[in-house]
């Protein structure tokens, strides 16, 4: 297929005010137009010292880069009745969309390639002349804006490919993405996508009587290996997997403890319990960073680990709740929001003390089954009851998001990539057939797509239980259960 290019004129601007978020509007600016992107990616500056090969002459030994700018751009509209340039005073997102086909007001499908100044802020406003003194001098006005945004990003189409179907010959229950962009200073290049860790079920007693596994790719899903997790019991399943500096870790509620191994030999299997309390088994993590990490498990019970190879502190005995907390999830070494049976919600503001949210709009004794946090204030959450919520006042409402089969089956994870409030996200929800199907948002959750775009359609499956993602905004991995109730699938998103 010859590639595709694009003219100026195959674009349109789309306004989303405040920023990417599920209760901010977008609107579609008609009469409005935007320039180029300007980028300093930080100019390089050389290292000299004199040469051992003559006098006179000097080596480069080595390079640095300069500072990186923002991106900035002009926006440009029509004067009229209405004009955002004018009267925009605080950030918002500005979408640029391409395509040569379709409907060029359709935000979430007529597009072929898209671009997002994220959290722009106008720096400058000028006009046209306002008034003509002259029948010749008559023209039409234009608004021009100068415009600064924290990042720029380009969005494509996306296509779902199966991976790993060898490998993954029982349900994967989580997938965690662990990597760095490395430009070969410290081992092997990566584009900070190749480093993907699947946890997948064992068999439990009887033949052949497979193990609980780990596996895994290290070049972005080419080539797969596995190992058996070894300090697991037959019968004792995974339920989540993380990863702190070099440590894999997974957790079981099965075995009420974590087993950890070093990235650098999956193979090498240690069972850490310390911590843990009988009958209050762990369920899910959330690691900020190596020093900052919580597990959510049974009774409600809310362990912290500073250094994870030492075990768990009980941080919370279920006294914020004594539900079962189901997942859990965190912008910060200090704001952590977790989930859980019969509604429940709890979060800390400072790390180490939970209350709980008792907020309005949340069904009653529904299992919610996952949680993201956008902000302090704006966080996602997916329920067994097939429906997705939102709060945009730390918890004190919620307000129910409409999305494309909703209120069958369950939402099972919600993401977003590469950063937690940015506009890209990914939604897993399996209908009642059962049927899993992943939903993609490109304004923050305020509307959502069903992937694959097009005609195509994703790779049969009863259910997609996890999703990660990356650097790449374009890049998203999901595992679950396929459709001949048994088998396990790990499904790769790339555009």
């Amino acid at each position: 297929m010859a590639e595709r290019y694009f003219t100026s004129g195959d674009g349109r601007l789309f306004l989303q005010k405040y920023g990417s978020g599920p209760a901010n509007a977008v609107t579609y600016l008609g009469c409005h137009a935007i320039g180029g992107a300007d980028k300093a990616e930080g100019d390089v500056t050389p290292m000299w010292c004199p040469s051992a090969k003559g006098y006179g002459s000097y080596d480069v030994v080595g390079t640095y880069r300069g500072e990186e700018s923002l991106p900035t751009t002009t926006v440009t509209g029509k004067l009229g009745l209405v004009n955002p340039i004018l009267n925009m005073r605080c950030e918002a997102d500005w979408h640029v969309h391409l395509g040569k086909c379709g409907n060029p007001t359709d935000f979430d499908q007529g597009w072929e390639i898209k671009y997002i100044f994220a959290n722009g802020t106008l720096t400058n406003k000028s006009t046209d002349d306002l008034i003509a003194l002259n029948p010749g001098d008559r023209s039409e006005i234009m608004v021009n804006g100068d415009l600064t945004a924290e990042a720029f990003m380009e969005v494509r189409r996306m296509n779902l490919a199966q991976k790993a179907a060898a490998e993954i010959v029982l349900e994967a229950v989580d997938v965690v993405i662990c990597d760095a962009v490395d430009c070969g200073d410290c081992g092997d290049p990566s584009d900070g996508c190749e480093k993907i860790y699947v946890v997948v079920v064992g068999s439990g007693a009887g033949s052949p009587g497979l193990p609980a596994e780990l596996v895994y790719s290290e070049d972005g899903g080419l080539t797969w290996a596995d190992e058996d997790i070894d300090t697991l019991a037959t019968g004792e399943d995974p339920a989540a997997i993380a990863c702190a500096a070099d440590w894999i870790i997974v957790v079981s509620t099965d075995s009420a403890s974590i087993h950890l191994a070093d990235k650098g030999t999956p193979g090498t299997w240690t069972e850490v319990t310390t911590g843990f309390v009988a009958g209050n088994a762990p369920i899910d993590i959330f690691v900020y960073d190596p020093t900052n990490i919580w597990i959510v498990g049974q009774n409600g019970y809310i362990y912290y680990s500073n250094a994870i190879a030492d075990g768990v502190a009980v941080q919370n005995a279920g006294d914020a709740t004594t539900q079962h907390l189901q997942a859990v999830h965190g912008i910060s070494s200090r704001f952590v929001v977790a989930v859980g049976l019969n509604t429940a919600v709890v979060y800390t503001e400072d790390g180490e003390n939970w209350v709980t949210a008792t907020g309005t709009g949340l069904p009653a004794a529904t299992t919610l089954n996952t949680v993201w946090v956008r902000s302090e204030y704006e966080w996602m959450i997916g329920g067994a009851d097939g429906r997705l919520y939102y709060t945009t006042n730390k918890g004190a409402t919620f307000t129910e998001k409409s999305f494309s089969g909703n209120g069958a089956g369950q939402v099972r994870d919600i993401i977003f990539t590469p950063t937690e409030d940015g506009p890209v996200g990914y939604m897993s929800h399996d209908t009642a057939t059962p049927a899993g199907r992943i939903f993609r948002t490109t304004n923050g959750g305020e509307s959502w797509y069903l992937m694959p775009f097009g005609p195509a359609t994703i790779p049969a499956n009863d259910r997609i239980n996890a999703l990660a993602g990356c650097v790449d905004p374009n890049v998203i991995w999901g595992v679950g259960l396929a459709d001949d109730g048994s088998d396990g699938i790990a499904l790769y998103g790339s555009g």
